[in-house]
């Protein structure tokens, strides 16, 4: 059986990819990357928020999707020393290596859904914004915070403790850090309705986490 039907996981340092263009099949979650945005928010959060799907052939990693998400890893400062990938090929040559195997029920072990962890979210702006429309930004995502906090929630996620906001020098980046959960839930799509929001009312978003809105 070929790995394309049943993918391995593996930690992969990322500068041992390479990249053959015919080989690349982008993702609309690759599409979505706004590149300094993302190397910026990789480097603050040291978070990848994709799984890169790579081939193995001679021996030799090449990058099927999530090739920005890689980039950032390469680029962020300091560089991430490992992504969890999703590798294809023949599972026994792919055993061969000396890749770091991943077991996949391991790993969902490891980070429960319902586990509190820090997490960081930035918000990248396409200008620089006054103190009112900060002021603004500010006051949305604290409402947010309020309200997926209070007793009445009960759409996923679990929220305990908010850090910022804080902007950066030029005034076009604003970030926070919270005590989260990932519970399935509608917490995140009301985060997104806040963001667009502020895009449409306040000032307009050039990426959340490096990502675009659209």
């Amino acid at each position: 059986m070929s790995a394309t039907n049943s993918p391995i996981l593996a930690r992969v340092n990322p500068i041992a990819v390479a990249v053959d263009s015919s080989l690349l099949q982008p993702t609309a979650w690759d599409r979505k990357v706004v590149g300094d945005d993302l190397r910026r928010y990789v480097s603050r959060s040291r978070v990848i928020s994709a799984t890169p799907v790579l081939q193995l052939r001679g021996g030799q990693l090449f990058v099927v999707s999530g090739f920005p998400f890689l980039t950032a890893a390469k680029e962020a400062v300091p560089p991430l020393s490992e992504v969890v990938c999703d590798i294809r090929g023949e599972p026994s040559e792919i055993r061969q290596t000396n890749l770091q195997i991943v077991d996949v029920s391991s790993l969902l072990n490891s980070a429960p859904p319902d586990e509190v962890y820090r997490a960081t979210d930035m918000v990248f702006f396409k200008r620089s914004l006054n103190a009112q429309e900060q002021q603004a930004v500010r006051l949305a995502i604290a409402g947010f915070f309020q309200e997926v906090t209070s007793p009445e929630w009960k759409y996923g996620g679990q929220y305990r403790r908010m850090e910022g906001p804080e902007w950066n020098k030029e005034n076009d980046t604003v970030s926070w850090t919270w005590e989260r959960s990932d519970s399935e839930g509608h917490d995140m799509l009301r985060l997104q309705q806040v963001l667009r929001g502020i895009d449409s009312t306040i000032a307009p978003i050039r990426s959340y986490n490096g990502l675009s809105l659209l």
